[in-house]
């Protein structure tokens, strides 16, 4: 069994990926918006791809070891 700190940290550090890959994404859009090239299109579809694994990589993880019990139900929980 993985000690509650542990799944913890486990949580959060996905979360800050998931949120990492969400700004980078979303500020590549903007620059594509500005000047639609070949080079900044793959790049927000990369992107697009890695922020879709994170959150796949968080969802699961988030459910299966956040406390059900806990009281304070932050939005680090939810990463919709």
């Amino acid at each position: 069994m993985i000690a509650r700190q542990t799944a913890d940290i486990i949580i959060m550090s996905r979360l800050l990926v998931l949120q990492s890959k969400r700004l980078m994404l979303n500020r590549a859009r903007r620059q594509l918006a500005k000047s639609n090239d070949e080079a900044r299109l793959q790049r927000v579809d990369r992107l697009r791809n890695e922020t879709e694994s994170a959150q796949h990589s968080y969802v699961p993880r988030s459910l299966r070891w956040s406390r059900p019990s806990a009281t304070n139900t932050g939005s680090w929980r939810t990463a919709a």
